[in-house]
């Protein structure tokens, strides 16, 4: 059986980064979006080495910070993303 997790926009906490080389995490809450980490904080690994990267990565953050101020009332957008345990499930644990 497959479980799917389905959200709001408006309940992203933040853009959890994870690093591929150390496996340190970097977050950026929806308020400091302006500050994604370019690197891992832990080992330095440059994550967005490129312009076309940083500058798809700044689309991503414009895009999802006006779609969660946008309601027009005629749409919800709602995101849908696979159990993480069905990839691993590394990443979902309990942050507080």
């Amino acid at each position: 059986m497959e479980t799917r997790l389905v959200f709001d926009l408006k309940d992203i906490l933040g853009v959890r980064f994870l690093c591929q080389k150390c496996g340190a995490g970097n977050i950026a809450p929806p308020g400091n979006w302006e500050n994604i980490p370019q690197a891992c904080s832990h080992c330095r690994e440059q994550w967005f080495a490129d312009a076309i990267q940083n500058q798809l990565m700044e689309r991503f953050r414009k895009a999802l910070e006006e779609l969660r101020k946008t309601n027009n009332g005629k749409v919800k957008i709602l995101l849908e993303v696979a159990d993480p345990r069905s990839w691993g499930g590394s990443i979902l644990r309990r942050l507080d």
